[in-house]
């Protein structure tokens, strides 16, 4: 079974700022149960984000 042998597993938020990515947070996540609501917002703000610079770009 995979989640047997996977000793580890990370989730992390990562924002391309200027030419290289930039790590905002590394959490395992067995730690990082609270932090759902956060990426949650995250992909939301970036799916609004991107719907709005469409539209700019339409107009």
């Amino acid at each position: 079974m995979l989640s047997r042998a996977v000793e580890n597993v990370f989730k992390g938020i990562i924002m391309r700022i200027g030419k290289y990515p930039q790590v905002l947070s590394v959490l395992t996540l067995e730690s990082a149960r609270e932090m759902e609501n956060l990426y949650s917002v995250a992909v939301q703000a970036i799916h609004q984000e991107k719907e709005i610079s469409r539209v700019e770009e339409g107009a």
